[in-house]
C-alpha cells in the first residue's frame, strides 16, 4: 500500500523535535567526531514540508563509520544501504520511536549529498521568495501525485537543480544528484 504525500505549512514544534533527537543521539552516540545537522525541508523556517524530520550525522571520514554504525545498532537504528546515493547511509529503526517521524542518514563532510543537503537548506534559510516558491511547488506537487512519491520527488528537481546550479558543483556532480533524485 502507497503512503499518501502529505505537505504542510511550517510548524514550529520540527525546530524543537530535531533538538530532543540531536540531544539524544549525542548523549546515546557519545563520539567526539560527529556533527549532527537538521537538513531537509522540515529545517527551513516558513518552508512548507512533509512532517517528517531530515537528520544527518556528518562524520570526518569513512574510517568512522563502523563505530558510529555499530553506536547506532545499540540503540535500535539498522543500516539500510546508501539506498542508490554514494557517501549517504540510511538508517531505520527497528522500534517505535518516541521522537518526531525521522529519516536518519550518515554522510560526510565532502560528500555530494552532503553539500547538496546543507547548501540547499541554507539557501532556501536565507531567500524567502525562492522559499516560498519551493514550498508551493511542493503543496502542488502533493496534490498532483497524492500516492506517488517517485513522481513527486522528480518533479522537485528542476527547482532544486537551479538553485544548486550557484553553488560549487561540477556537471558530473549536479548529474549525480539529478540521478539520485530519480531513485
Amino acid at each position: 500500500m502507497r503512503r499518501r504525500i502529505v505537505v504542510t505549512d511550517y510548524q514550529e514544534e520540527w525546530a524543537t523535535a530535531f533538538l530532543e533527537f540531536k540531544n539524544y543521539l549525542e548523549k546515546e552516540l557519545h563520539y567526539p567526531y560527529l556533527r549532527i545537522e537538521h537538513v531537509g525541508s522540515t529545517s527551513v523556517e516558513g518552508l512548507a514540508a512533509k512532517p517528517i524530520l531530515d537528520v544527518l550525522i556528518i562524520l570526518p571520514d569513512s574510517s568512522h563509520f563502523d563505530i558510529v554504525k555499530s553506536r547506532l545498532d545499540s540503540i535500535g537504528y539498522f543500516h539500510n544501504g546508501d539506498q542508490g546515493i554514494k557517501d549517504r547511509e540510511v538508517f531505520k529503526s527497528r522500534l517505535d520511536s518516541p521522537f518526531y517521524t525521522h529519516h536518519l542518514y550518515v554522510s560526510y563532510p565532502n560528500s555530494i549529498s552532503t553539500k547538496n543537503q546543507i547548501y540547499l537548506r541554507n539557501h532556501l534559510r536565507k531567500f524567502e521568495q525562492d522559499r516560498h516558491i519551493y514550498g508551493e511547488l511542493k503543496k502542488q506537487l502533493a496534490q498532483q501525485f497524492e500516492y506517488d512519491i517517485d513522481s513527486y520527488m522528480l518533479g522537485k528537481t528542476d527547482f532544486i537543480l537551479s538553485v544548486l546550479k550557484q553553488y560549487p558543483f561540477t556537471k558530473a556532480e549536479l548529474d549525480e544528484i539529478i540521478d539520485a533524485n530519480k531513485q
